[in-house]
């Protein structure tokens, strides 16, 4: 059985009543977010939760995060910032696969092999963790980082450490920080190697311990690593 709401409106001396479907909003709602037409998502959110008395703080923040996306990925292509505008259209595209507009828009702007939608998914997580990095939009960044470390990628683990170990768009987590700097040294990245020789050091998430910080510290400074050579020096070994 469906739910009318009605509410009071007062005009002056008139008083009007409307009576609305509360549901009907919420399916609306859902109509323009798979059309991609985020503000009228975001128009229709708040008529139900008007009509409803309800909130949904998932659902907002979903619209307008696709909003803020939408608005960057825009920019950027105005800008000529074809490679940016590619990577903000493809998050977009991921938030939201049913978006038309954002299908469209990464075909116009990225540079790939085939034309795609799949293919222009495939584009490399750790890049995107570069640009979103450079641009201090560190939530976005870990995302991509942590993409690319559990595809194995050595360069994007030992990122996702630094992310854990500084907070950067995560909750500051020295356990996480010391396991993914460990899967990439033990790939043999010389940076990851020197990281975790210092957490050795420190005893940040690892019970401290000289002569594990030492043996990373060496396998670094064995792959030319200047500042593991600087603190092997400074420990006089």
């Amino acid at each position: 059985m469906r739910k009318y709401v009605c509410i009071l409106l007062l005009f002056g001396s008139a008083i009007a009543v409307h009576c609305q479907n509360a549901e009907k909003y919420l399916v609306e709602l859902r109509e323009c977010f798979n059309k991609g037409n985020y503000e009228c998502a975001k128009t229709r959110y708040e008529a139900w939760v008007v009509l409803s008395g309800k909130t949904d703080v998932d659902e907002i923040n979903k619209i307008n995060k696709c909003l803020e996306i939408k608005s960057t990925a825009d920019k950027y292509y105005k800008n000529k910032a074809y490679e940016k505008a590619c990577i903000a259209y493809k998050n977009l595209l991921e938030m939201n696969p049913n978006d038309k507009y954002a299908e469209q828009q990464i075909k116009k702007c990225c540079v790939v092999p085939t034309d795609t939608v799949k293919s222009l998914l495939s584009i490399d997580p750790l890049q995107s963790g570069r640009e979103y990095y450079r641009e201090k939009n560190y939530s976005e960044a870990k995302r991509y980082f942590e993409k690319s470390a559990k595809q194995g990628n050595a360069i994007g683990q030992n990122n996702l450490g630094l992310m854990y170990e500084n907070g950067y768009g995560v909750i500051k987590d020295y356990n996480e920080a010391v396991r993914w700097y460990r899967e990439s040294a033990e790939q043999g990245f010389a940076i990851a190697q020197y990281n975790l020789g210092l957490m050795y050091e420190y005893g940040y998430g690892v019970k401290k311990n000289q002569e594990e910080a030492v043996k990373w510290f060496k396998e670094s400074a064995k792959q030319g690593n200047q500042e593991a050579i600087a603190i092997l020096k400074q420990i006089k070994l």
